[in-house]
């Protein structure tokens, strides 16, 4: 009986943390995730800094994997577009000063990146499986 009056008290302690102190924790761990810190050293850090579990450690760890992961996927489409566009401000100033092997070479590498370059493929014997390879 005393034990438990001990942990209500204790909990009565521990205030909730806020949404906005959770999320700061979060964005804390994307940076420790991204400078290399181990799933140990988070834990460490976390129950150092803000008191929480293992457990409640492996909460944030969960939601900054998910934060990083979201922010990379966000990126790629952004990124994509971004290095297409400069292939064809290169390739237009290329044009315009006539350097026509470098506009070659540009169109090539853009191409490329669109995927629009095929590459055949021969085979001999007995094929099973034929593919396109971009």
């Amino acid at each position: 009986m005393e034990n438990r009056k001990q942990e209500e008290q204790k909990r009565e302690g521990m205030r909730k943390s806020t949404r906005a102190e959770v999320e700061l924790r979060i964005r804390e761990i994307c940076k420790l995730l991204i400078k290399g810190s181990s799933r140990e050293e988070i834990v460490q850090y976390s129950s150092t800094n803000w008191g929480v579990s293992e457990r409640q450690a492996d909460k944030y760890l969960k939601g900054a994997k998910q934060v990083i992961a979201k922010s990379v996927q966000k990126s790629i489409d952004y990124d994509f577009a971004k290095a297409v566009s400069r292939y064809e401000e290169l390739y237009r100033v290329c044009m315009e000063k006539k350097d026509y092997k470098t506009a070659l070479s540009v169109n090539k590498e853009l191409s490329s990146l669109q995927g629009l370059l095929k590459m055949q493929v021969e085979h001999s014997g007995n094929v099973q499986f034929i593919c396109d390879l971009p």
